[in-house]
């Protein structure tokens, strides 16, 4: 009984093997972190990556497209990394708002 269980474990792990070989699977690799040159253009991605986030408003922040903070503004004679990204609005008041986590509360 145990030689069978045997034989079936092995047959299952080369025919396992087998079909996963076959489908050419490769592992994922993320891409490389962005570099933008101006902060316009840093800007820039991040309301296109705000537009395709889904959700409305403040939920669209907590979504993977805004939570990657890898990319770099280089300026040619500094590198600026990103700590936070805050959505400010200035359709509802006299003077931008900026909407933040309480995380970020100062008291």
């Amino acid at each position: 009984m145990r030689a069978i269980l045997v034989a079936v474990a092995v047959l299952f792990v080369t025919l396992g093997a087998k079909a996963f070989s076959a489908q050419d699977l490769k592992p994922l690799q993320a891409p490389p972190p962005q570099v933008w040159e101006s902060r316009e253009e840093m800007h820039d991605d991040y309301v296109r990556r705000f537009e395709s986030a889904a959700g409305f408003g403040m939920s669209r922040m907590l979504r993977p497209p805004m939570l990657d903070r890898s990319g770099t503004l280089d300026s040619g004679r500094h590198r600026f990394a990103i700590e936070a990204v805050e959505l400010v609005g200035h359709l509802q008041t006299d003077a931008p708002a900026a909407y933040v986590p309480v995380s970020h509360d100062a008291s």
